[in-house]
């Protein structure tokens, strides 16, 4: 049972030169697995990059197999593992962190000393982070280090694994230090330590070991662990610590901490669950060349935002290979981090002419051209290529289009989208809506308009919507005002309109038998029998009388006795004047 509690707690979780600090010809040599989940680099040698593939797809597999959990599909996870603590410490980003994750533009970062054989604490903390970044979570720091310090428990062995029980040097730290106030641990915040504070260091330990404590608790322990789901989503939302605690528990907060303290001297046992198995897949090392393993490390300054020394670096490649497309691109993604956008629409610019295959930046430069007049489409159109289920890509190249009067081009783009995220939706269905109009796609164009209309935020929208749905079941018509002609719209399958009726004629239509043309100087008029009686009727211009069934390409009056013939008439009950004759 407790473990099913687990398994629903961590568903929960995630558902929901001188860049690298010595000479370029220094730099030492690094190897590169790609496996099925994840891209591994390395210095540390081939070996040390195929255990590091074995034991990230051995937690991949966990995740999967026991709680159903996995990061977002076809997102880079890139893991950087330094042969030494010296050479990871040059790219640490706060100190007292044994590891560190980035959740950058385009795609996840571990990076890690190199793991001893027997510790998978360390990887499984940090690909904790992952998946909570996938998951689209954003969670106060102390949770989510709690969390991945809880995770970071996790031993699979051949017969079975175990999540939980003690962190050592964690318990260690609670037993040694004055803890902090939980309200006080709940406002901390990581990014807010200055690594030359002289306490820093001491805060930072007893807040992780708070953190992971606290942690354990609302995950394991049986008389908080039905409650944490809750708790969890309250967080996520914004709700503060101590009224999610509340209402998830029911309990103060001096109460949580009594409970807190004595599972933590009693201390706390793993939890077991269903072995993974090792099975691991094929791995194919290759070695980077010095200049591929100078772009890997610039491209970690660029992801920790150490954008002086990122810059550097790549300047310094681009001179040395001026035809990689990719150290223009960072520098390109430089230049706008720091506010140049003209900078990063030339730098950007040469990297798709020497062929970038980064489906991303082609998105960021086309919105970028965009918003400044530049031609955008043809870095749209590669981003799809690159990769064909981009729906950003494919919703900004059909409203370019549909703005450029390309309405097919742009139904086929919006057609072509593998999904409709809900910020997105009302937009998504009146575009969509608005280039079937153009392509005369009426009864299309309305159940857009329907669904645009359902998904609404404002009344602004749901007017939109509306006029949207009576664009679709309406159609553009003549009529005349004066001596001006206009335009109206009429109901789609309504009766053929008359363009002659003028706005205010109040026109009447009646059966009648034509007898009698007179043509006079003051125009002409047609006498009518009609089953009310005579009807007179004048015809002030003939040119605006609309004439239906005459037998002929053309017709006139002609003056006189006419041949009984059956007519409708439209007409001007005002002034009589006659507006349409239909010939029976």
């Amino acid at each position: 049972m407790r473990a099913a509690r687990v398994y629903a707690i961590l568903s929960c979780l995630i558902l929901g030169g001188l860049a690298t600090g010595l000479p370029a010809r220094e730099v030492p040599k690094w190897n590169h697995a790609t496996t099925p989940h994840f891209e591994i680099y390395s210095n540390g040698g081939p070996e040390t990059v195929r255990f590091l593939a074995a034991e990230f797809e051995r937690l991949h597999a966990f995740f999967i197999q026991q709680v159903g959990l996995s990061p977002r599909a076809r997102r880079e996870v890139r893991v950087i593992a330094f042969a030494s603590a010296e050479e990871y410490n040059l790219y640490r980003t706060r100190p007292g962190s044994d590891a560190y994750f980035i959740g950058a533009e385009s795609r996840d970062y571990i990076v890690l000393p190199a793991l001893r054989r027997s510790d998978q604490r360390v990887a499984a903390h940090e690909y904790a982070h992952v998946l909570m970044h996938s998951g689209g979570w954003r969670l106060p720091d102390w949770i989510a280090e709690g969390i991945g310090d809880v995770i970071s428990t996790v031993r699979m062995a051949e017969r079975e694994s175990r999540i939980g029980g003690d962190l050592p040097g964690r318990s260690q730290a609670l037993r040694n230090a004055r803890w902090m106030p939980l309200p006080e641990l709940f406002a901390f915040s990581l990014k807010s330590v200055s690594q030359d504070a002289p306490a820093a260091p001491g805060r930072v330990n007893i807040f992780y070991a708070q953190s992971w404590a606290l942690a354990d608790l609302l995950m394991l322990s049986p008389a908080y662990s039905a409650g944490f789901p809750a708790l969890l989503g309250a967080l996520a939302s914004g709700v503060p610590a101590e009224r999610a605690l509340d209402a998830s528990y029911h309990k103060p907060v001096d109460a949580i901490e009594r409970d807190l303290r004595a599972r933590v001297a009693r201390g706390g046992t793993a939890l077991p669950l269903p072995s993974v198995g090792n099975a691991a897949p094929e791995v194919r090392v290759e070695a980077l060349s010095s200049f591929d393993a100078r772009i890997l490390l610039a491209d970690l300054r660029l992801a920790n935002g150490d954008l002086g020394r990122a810059g550097a670096a790549f300047r310094e490649l681009a001179v040395e290979r001026p035809e990689a497309g990719e150290v223009h691109a960072a520098l390109g993604t430089i230049a706008l981090k720091t506010g140049d956008t003209g900078g990063a629409l030339v730098a950007w610019k040469r990297a798709l002419e020497t062929g970038i295959g980064d489906a991303d930046l082609c998105f960021r430069y086309a919105v970028l051209a965009d918003e400044r007049g530049l031609p955008a489409r043809d870095a749209l159109m590669r981003a799809i290529t690159l990769r064909p289920d981009f729906d950003d890509a494919r919703f900004k190249l059909a409203l370019l289009e549909k703005n450029a009067g390309h309405a097919g081009a742009a139904v086929a783009q919006l057609r072509a989208m593998k999904g409709v995220a809900p910020a997105r939706a009302f937009a998504y269905w009146a575009a969509l809506s608005d280039g079937l109009l153009d392509l005369d796609r009426r009864a299309e164009a309305r159940e857009a308009a329907i669904a645009a209309r359902a998904h609404a935020a404002d009344a602004g929208e749901r007017e939109r919507a509306a006029q949207l749905a009576w664009l679709a079941d309406s159609e553009l018509a003549v009529e005349i005002d004066g001596q001006k002609f206009r335009t109206v719209r009429v109901p789609v399958g309504a009766a053929g309109r008359n363009p002659f009726i003028e706005a205010g004629d109040g026109a009447r239509q009646v059966e009648a038998t034509m007898r009698q043309v007179d043509c006079q100087d003051g125009g002409i008029q047609l006498g009518l029998d009609t089953a009310q009686g005579p009807l007179n009727l004048g015809v002030a211009d003939p040119t605006r009388v609309q004439i239906r069934n005459a037998g002929g390409v053309a017709f006139e009056f002609v003056c006189g006795p006419q041949e009984a013939r059956k007519v409708m008439v439209e007409y001007a009950p005002g002034p009589r004047l006659l507006r349409g004759l239909e010939f029976r």
